[in-house]
């Protein structure tokens, strides 16, 4: 309802409700200025009327008193006003909100104990209580709603909660959302705005209000402030997805799984394990990727980790493909909190094409080998320091040592006092020259011999002498 603040108050606009709750016309309202005022029980009018004239000084104002009905009997209402005024700050009108509260005030009129009880709870719980009328008008609310919106509870009686809302359908939702709850709604989250301006994201328990006939006749509820939580989740899941990218990118298969059943895969682990999607990894132990002979070392290592040790870096396993294949893998891991729960992450490095490649390279050295210790010829390999790094069969037999013996050793140390005959060749052959000669040495063989020697300098990938080949 709406009205003008000089005069006699007359009544400018006024809802339909007064015809359900009260019997009368809204053309009763309008075609009559004094029509309001005359209502009022004669013992409530002075008061009533005063309180409104007070209104220039408090903007705000709540009171009750006895308004007839078209039948003549009276009804207890509840008229919570503001003041609305112009761009001047002149009054414009009187904006207000009725309630019913014949029933409360049929309860007896003089607050109780439970009543004291109860309004000591109202007045200092954290969360903030509201109430609005079917009008969307705010008709009761906590004193909490100073530190949720600041606002007094004068000032926010009376205001239309719709226009709290930042987002301008919000209220609409809201109200959809209760609906759709069979009247009745928690957590619902929505931003509202502050009386400064800023904004507060709030958390709502709410339910209809219904009168004595069972018909809705507001919403009353509790309202939380859940900025801080708003932005923590926000942060956590603009983190999560920027972690997931990174997973998503990564060539290296990634898995997270949850008391040993996968939760999380990203594409290089389908494609590394021929299977054809992600997806199709979530729910499958992880223990079954692997070939059978790991899954108890899994097992232990899972504990370990949950127990606060370090995972593994870098440990080779074997993976089994989709067609039961092998796959020779590097896997390493940690710890990890997923949806709150302790996790386990494991990254899975495909090693096969290195694998093959070391392979491919042991079995060449194998062949070189076999190559070298059937010619009856001495073959060696002397470093940088002049340390032996490769001997043949034939020069294991000449020194008569072992290749244990003889692989890490000084070429001095072997060779003993004769070293000092080829000392300035070896010294040619570092500096990077190709040195020929015949020499007559003794060898621990016991045989003297006449050989002709050829050092072949070797240079390392920055061009410097790593060592030489001696034949």
């Amino acid at each position: 309802m709406s009205r003008i603040p000089d005069g006699d108050f007359a009544v400018t606009s006024v809802g339909r409700g007064v015809a359900t709750h009260l019997g009368w016309d809204v053309s009763d309202f309008l075609g009559d200025a004094d029509f309001w005022a005359s209502q009022i029980h004669t013992d409530d009018r002075e008061r009533t009327l005063s309180c409104l004239a007070g209104l220039s000084v408090n903007d705000h104002c709540r009171m009750e008193y006895r308004f007839r009905q078209e039948d003549g009997s009276c009804r207890w209402i509840g008229d919570a006003v503001r003041l609305e005024r112009d761009a001047c700050g002149k009054p414009a009108r009187i904006v207000g909100c009725w309630t019913d509260v014949t029933a409360s005030r049929a309860a007896g009129q003089t607050p109780g104990r439970d009543e004291e009880r109860f309004r000591t709870i109202f007045d200092n719980m954290a969360e903030t209580y509201y109430r609005v009328g079917p009008d969307g008008l705010v008709t009761m609310v906590s004193p909490a709603v100073g530190t949720l919106l600041g606002f007094t509870p004068d000032e926010a009686v009376g205001l239309e909660l719709a226009g709290l809302y930042v987002d301008p359908e919000g209220r609409g939702k809201f109200l959809a959302a209760v609906a759709a709850g069979n009247g009745s709604v928690r957590d619902y989250r929505a931003e509202l705005r502050r009386k400064d301006g800023s904004t507060v994201w709030v958390s709502t328990n709410a339910r209809y209000v219904r009168d004595a006939a069972g018909d809705v006749a507001g919403v009353e509820g509790m309202v939380r402030d859940v900025t801080d939580q708003i932005q923590a989740e926000r942060a956590l899941s603009d983190s999560e997805a920027r972690y997931r990218q990174l997973a998503e990118l990564s060539p290296d298969g990634i898995m997270v799984h949850v008391d040993g059943e996968i939760v999380y895969a990203n594409a290089s682990l389908a494609r590394i394990l021929a299977v054809p999607s992600a997806k199709d990894f979530l729910g499958r132990k992880a223990a079954n990727l692997m070939a059978p002979e790991y899954r108890a070392d899994l097992e232990r290592r899972r504990a370990e980790v949950l127990s606060g040790l370090k995972g593994p870096e870098g440990e080779p396993a074997e993976f089994l493909r989709s067609d039961g294949s092998r796959l020779p893998v590097e896997r390493s891991g940690g710890g990890i909190s997923w949806q709150g729960k302790p996790a386990i992450f494991v990254l899975v490095r495909d090693v096969s094409e290195r694998k093959r490649a070391q392979d491919a390279l042991t079995e060449s050295r194998d062949q070189l080998r076999l190559i070298a210790d059937n010619l009856p010829v001495m073959i060696a390999y002397i470093d940088s320091q002049g340390c032996y790094r490769f001997a043949n069969k034939s020069s294991l037999e000449w020194h008569r040592r072992s290749e244990e013996s003889i692989v890490g050793k000084r070429l001095a140390d072997i060779l003993g006092p004769q070293f000092g005959k080829i000392r300035h060749r070896v010294d040619r052959a570092l500096a990077g020259e190709e040195a020929s000669y015949v020499e007559t040495l003794e060898f621990s063989d016991g045989a003297t011999r006449n050989i002709r020697v050829t050092y072949v300098p070797h240079r390392g990938p920055d061009g410097k002498v790593a060592g030489f080949f001696s034949l």
